[in-house]
């Protein structure tokens, strides 16, 4: 399986600045803001989604999808209910980021009917219309790979139980980069499965 990121990394918008403060005012205000999603209405358990949409995803070791750093995966058993309804319609990814930040947001990586063992993400260059590019080593997937505590460099594999989902949280530092709207794709795999 193959998740394409062709959407772009618009840098500089006022709807993110929005976006960060809101998530701002969460922290500084939880009682006013919070909502306690006990029973994740907004999520299907990934045993009723199999059963829904079997016929969609036959064939399929895993099911990939994007979540935003404001969105969080909360739950490995579920997931959101909109996201295999998009499955089959390629839509842009669209990330809102600041100059110079180091942005995060996650991949979902759902192990449909087996366990999944050392998932692989691949990244490409981000490029905007006017060659400007944000560098692959810009970018980092925090489950594979980092700086330990003694400052050692470490990579770790990933696997993931049948039925449960796994969340990547993906990097981008975005430092020294250019305003601009940037496009690139990641690619999430296990053994040959795209």
């Amino acid at each position: 399986m193959k998740f394409r990121n062709r959407n772009p990394i618009a840098l500089g918008t006022s709807a993110d600045y929005g976006r960060l403060l809101m998530f701002g005012l969460f922290f500084l205000l939880p009682m006013v803001s919070m909502s306690i999603d006990v029973d994740h209405p907004n999520n299907i358990s990934t045993s009723e989604a199999l059963r829904k949409n079997g016929r969609i995803l036959k064939d399929k070791s895993i099911f990939v999808f994007p979540e935003l750093r404001e969105n969080p995966i909360k739950w490995n058993d579920s997931i959101p209910q909109g996201k295999i309804k998009n499955y089959s319609i390629e839509k842009p990814f669209l990330l809102a980021a600041q100059p110079n930040e180091y942005y995060v947001y996650q991949l979902g990586v759902w192990a449909l009917n087996k366990d999944v063992e050392d998932i692989k993400i691949q990244f490409s260059d981000f490029k905007d219309n006017s060659g400007a590019t944000i560098s692959l080593t810009k970018m980092t997937c925090f489950n594979k790979e980092g700086i330990d505590f003694k400052g050692e460099s470490f990579l770790k594999n990933v696997n993931v139980s049948a039925g449960k989902v796994q969340a990547l949280w993906v990097g981008i530092d975005l430092e020294g980069i250019e305003k601009g709207s940037y496009t690139g794709s990641v690619s999430v795999t296990v053994g040959n499965e795209k």
